[in-house]
Formats: structure tokens, sequence, C-alpha cells
């Protein structure tokens, strides 16, 4: 009822791509789930997903004309609402090009874009973004960080029980749909609605396996 209700308000909001990105939390959760589970999941989903990609609203928002189907959603198509984010793109990877192992520095990209006479310095790619600031070294990095903190909150989950289990699975996974809505929104900027909260579900985990090992201490 929870994931159902998460994936209902994306879609009353219709941000579409934190919507593909909820979709992703059941199917791909670190918790352990049976294929068997995880196949009919994604049957479900997709099934709703076309289902609501053909409403009205869904339509209004994705295609200038008010209507497509799912061959249409590619960036070279005009009649896709980007919200200006492909020629944004287009101007970073040029950037990109230049140096893509070490980058242009860091916020360069603010700089870039408002210079090439855009209205924002918010590229809605974090991926891009970084590649264009720190190169691909500094993505490497950072993906790193976020697949070591994967690890070691699934090996606290595997070593934990009830609550503990279940919050600790539930903020290695919450790294998925974070990952996802990097490719098309400014989430690593947007912090106050979701790396706030993240972190501090990230926080409590650690606080509360200190509190049990140190009562088991003492």
């Amino acid at each position: 009822y929870y994931y159902f209700s998460m994936l209902a308000i994306t879609f009353v909001a219709l941000v579409r791509g934190p919507m593909v990105a909820m979709f992703s939390c059941m199917p791909l959760t670190l918790a352990p789930l049976g294929l068997r589970k995880r196949f009919i999941l994604v049957a479900i989903l997709l099934v709703g997903g076309l289902v609501l990609f053909n409403t009205d609203r869904v339509q209004q928002r994705m295609f200038a004309t008010g209507s497509g189907d799912i061959a249409d959603v590619r960036l070279d198509n005009p009649d896709l609402r980007d919200t200006a984010r492909k020629a944004m793109w287009d101007t970073l990877l040029l950037g990109v090009r230049e140096n893509p192992s070490f980058g242009n520095g860091w916020n360069s990209h603010r700089e870039v874009l408002l210079k090439a006479g855009f209205q924002t310095y918010a590229p809605h790619n974090d991926w891009l973004k970084l590649w264009h600031d720190i190169g691909a070294l500094g993505i490497g990095l950072y993906g790193l960080t976020m697949l070591l903190q994967i690890f070691f909150l699934v090996q606290i989950a595997r070593g934990s029980t009830d609550s503990h289990r279940m919050l600790a699975y539930g903020a290695a996974t919450a790294f998925i749909p974070y990952m996802l809505i990097m490719f098309t929104d400014n989430v690593v900027l947007y912090v106050q609605f979701f790396g706030n909260l993240h972190f501090a579900l990230i926080g409590i985990i650690y606080g509360a396996v200190n509190r049990v090992e140190g009562y088991a201490n003492a």
C-alpha cells in the first residue's frame, strides 16, 4: 500500500523522472525478494506504466501535440516536451569532450549554461553535470562512495532484525532511485527533497547500530 501510494504521488505531481525512478524501487529492492516475485512486479508495473502513459494528463505532459506513443519518447523528437533539456545537455557535452577525465572545474556548468543564454544553470542531469565539472574520475569516486555505502548498509541489514533490518535495507535501496533521478533532474542540488531525508535515515541506522553494540558491550 505504501509503495503504490508513493507511485500515486509522482503521478499526481506529474514528475516524469521520479515516476520512473519510483517504479524501480520494489523490483530492484536490495531486501530479500525472490526472482519470481520480482518478475511479477515488473510485469504489473509495465502494464500499469503503459496505462498511465496513455492517460490524457501524462500525454499532455509528454508531448506538445498532446499525444504520442512509447516510440516517440526520444530526444530527437521535436514533439517531446523536454523543457530545453536536450539543448542544455548538448551544450555541456561540448565541455565534456574537451576535458572528459578531469572536468572543467567545480560548478563550471553554471557559467557555461548562463553564457549560452539559458535562463537556468540547472541542466536536469546530475551525471552529465558532474562529468562536465569533475570529469570521469570525479564521477567514479562519487559512484564508488555510493556503492560502498550500499554495501555497508546491506551488511548491517543482514546482521540485524526487525525495524533495524527494514530501515537498513530501505536506506540502501533508496540509492537506486537516487541514481536514476540523477539522469533527468537536479537531485544532488535539491537536497531538501531527497538527500537530507535519505542521509538522516542513514544516520539513524548507524546511531541505532552503535547503541545496540554499546548495550552489548556494557
